[in-house]
């Protein structure tokens, strides 16, 4: 639902279902102006508060927002 949103403001969208996938997007050369994350995204290893930092350490100027939709 948010990469429709984002997509009809004009952006570019680059959805991942995973922390794998969006670790993957990262590493790629295209470039990342926001992530929106999870903070309770959990993978094997990493989850959303880790990928808000992996992403920053890739791309200095990212912007990252983070959000849930479970309760706290």
């Amino acid at each position: 639902m948010a990469g429709m949103c984002i997509g009809s403001w004009g952006h570019t969208a680059l959805p991942a279902e995973n922390v794998e996938a969006a670790l993957a997007v990262l590493r790629s050369p295209q470039a990342i102006d926001a992530l929106f994350t999870d903070i309770r995204l959990k993978d094997d290893v990493l989850g959303g508060c880790e990928l808000g930092r992996a992403a920053v350490a890739r791309h200095p100027n990212v912007r990252v927002l983070y959000t849930t939709g479970n309760q706290l």
